[in-house]
């Protein structure tokens, strides 16, 4: 037994504890929900799930956004599923019912872990992956209305959190790709909000064991997940001074938190590894630095402002409605609502808003990562719904957050144009342009609290508004592959590699950069080191070398060509992409000894 199967056989106890928890705590979780549960809620919530299914199934495209790491996660699930090992596989047959090499990858094993159940009972393929991560996105739109629930403790919040989930793109985009690891985090994150507010209410060993065999569960799966156990350590405390002498003292209590701490000691040790061997791609830059806070965290910032709302950024769309009403719902919750529960939100935002800052690939326009920011989305829903159940006295605290958000634009313009020295007044320029849907949203918010005194008329109204703004971004972000800026480099590159596998006969063994894919599609692969080490377990009737996008890429397109050059090949099939043709070959001259 080796690391990889550790961490698998950790995770399938967490999952088996949280069921039987879920099981047991069933009725209590039920009379928790459903008073707050009204018919209103429950046709605002049927029509979220009706509009994030049609936009998601009939109007955004199902494409790889990061390049090969989605295949490599395929990878990994396909070495759970029959190896019960959470590594990645580097030499092995197809469909990876034998690996003969493995090696520890820079993610934890979260997400491949949940694909590789998907494989199981849906089979191994892309189409199973993409619609996983539909399924997923669903379940997030579901859990964070039901921590509305706990959070507020008001009818109605069911139905506002589901809906202002399903206007917001961002989840669109990346419920639509292929596997990452960032929407299933978001998911259990969100998960670990809504058993940590039902365990300090419910202070069972069932409800105990619910919290923290998710949260256990959501620590596999990213690194930087580890915040968000010092993150409920410090609400504990906060919420509960007694709640960690009790943990000790109760006899119920203890054996959870030994068999939690072990459980998760794997993880623990992975992130200790990755710590101190670190391969993220940042070259020779820091790994994390504070250098990078001041300038990443304006990007962020102005990415939650909807800044970047252009194609030419895709995919770094985020609609800017969702950062106002949480603005206004901060201000609103200053004066009228219970502000311990903002701590949940608040330190998990400001933690994870805080880490990506300093993270070198953590701002929104770094290549496809502004998937980071799906993790801020669940805290901006719930500092949202104040908003929403405010008292008669709102509309001052209203008027300053507009204010606020007024002079908080009027600063992102003034530094844009200040950088890139163009006059104020252009309307041409994007700074000017980029905002201006924004301050027309403030200013039409303000004159709602002004003008509309009933609640529910005026919190229709918000979610009206917001949706009218979302309507309008649609077209952004429901690109064809061909209209994405990032997949005019491989989108190409990629569609080879997936659509023309029948060129190659089953008994054969691929060299590739990217074995993952070969491996799902049922063929025998190895990486690219392999191909010159002659440590191959047994002969095989053809070899073949699979000149691929990091070929005709720096820095080994001079590697591959040498490989080509040094080799007896006979080219098998070539197509065209924009940094030059991609082919598979045979290997005439290949021998393993």
């Amino acid at each position: 037994m080796d690391i990889g199967n550790i961490f698998v056989i950790s995770l399938i106890v967490l999952y088996v504890l949280f069921f039987l928890a879920i099981f047991k705590e069933r009725k209590g979780i039920y009379k928790r929900l459903k008073p707050y549960i009204s018919k209103l809620d429950i046709i605002i919530f049927s029509i979220s799930v009706l509009i994030y299914i049609f936009i998601g199934l009939f109007l955004v495209q199902p494409v790889e956004q990061l390049y090969f790491d989605e295949n490599i996660y395929q990878g990994i699930a396909l070495n759970i599923l029959h190896n019960l090992n959470g590594e990645w596989c580097q030499y092995g047959t197809g469909y990876l019912y034998k690996c003969f090499s493995n090696a520890i990858y820079h993610d934890p094993i979260g997400e491949p872990f949940i694909i590789a159940i998907a494989f199981l009972f849906g089979g191994a393929s892309i189409n199973t992956a993409f619609n996983l991560q539909f399924i997923i996105g669903l379940l997030s739109l579901i859990a964070i209305a039901i921590v509305a629930i706990l959070f507020t403790n008001k009818k109605y919040s069911f139905g506002i959190a589901s809906l202002l989930f399903a206007i917001q793109p961002e989840i669109y985009i990346w419920a639509r790709t292929q596997a990452i690891p960032d929407l299933t985090f978001m998911f259990f994150s969100i998960l670990s909000m809504l058993f940590f507010l039902y365990n300090i209410e419910r202070k069972t060993k069932y409800s105990l064991l619910a919290f923290l065999s998710i949260l256990g569960i959501t620590l596999y799966m990213r690194v930087e997940s580890i915040l968000l156990l010092f993150i409920y350590i410090i609400l504990f405390i906060l919420y509960d001074k007694n709640f960690f002498i009790e943990l000790f003292d109760n006899d119920n209590y203890l054996p959870i938190l030994i068999l939690f701490i072990f459980l998760i000691a794997p993880e623990i040790y992975f992130i200790g590894y990755e710590y101190s061997n670190p391969t993220y791609g940042q070259g020779n830059s820091p790994l994390i630095s504070f250098s990078y806070l001041l300038n990443f965290s304006y990007i962020n910032f102005e990415y939650l402002n909807g800044y970047f709302d252009f194609v030419e950024y895709y995919p770094a769309i985020f609609s800017p409605t969702l950062f106002i009403l949480a603005l206004f719902g901060i201000f609103i919750a200053i004066s009228s609502f219970n502000k311990k529960n903002l701590l949940i939100p608040g330190f998990i935002f400001i933690a994870y808003f805080l880490f990506y800052s300093v993270y070198y690939a953590g701002f929104a326009t770094y290549g496809v990562d502004s998937r980071f920011m799906l993790s801020l989305v669940p805290s901006l829903i719930l500092f949202s719904l104040p908003l929403f159940f405010a008292d008669k006295t709102y509309s001052k605290n209203v008027f300053i957050a507009s204010i606020v958000l007024l002079l908080l634009f009027a600063y992102v313009i003034y530094n844009n144009f200040r950088i890139y020295n163009t006059p104020i007044f252009s309307f041409v320029n994007i700074s000017y342009t980029s905002l201006f849907p924004q301050i027309v949203f403030v200013i039409i918010m303000l004159i709602l609290t002004l003008f509309i005194k009933d609640k529910k008329i005026y919190s229709a109204s918000v979610l009206l508004l917001a949706s009218i703004y979302f309507v309008f971004t649609i077209p952004t972000f429901s690109l064809k592959p061909s209209q994405m800026p990032q997949q005019a480099v491989i989108y190409n590159a990629s569609q080879f590699e997936f659509n023309y596998q029948n060129y190659i006969p089953n008994n054969c063994l691929v060299f590739s950069f990217t074995p993952d894919i070969f491996f799902e599609y049922g063929k025998n692969a190895a990486q690219i080191g392999y191909f010159e080490s002659h440590e191959l377990t047994s002969n095989y009737s053809c070899y073949i070398f699979d000149y691929g996008y990091w070929c005709v890429v720096p820095p080994y397109n001079n590697l591959c060509s040498s490989y080509v050059s040094k080799y007896n090949m006979k080219l098998i099939i070539k197509y065209p992409t924009s940094q030059g043709p991609v082919a598979f070959y045979y290997i005439l001259n290949y021998s393993n000894t």
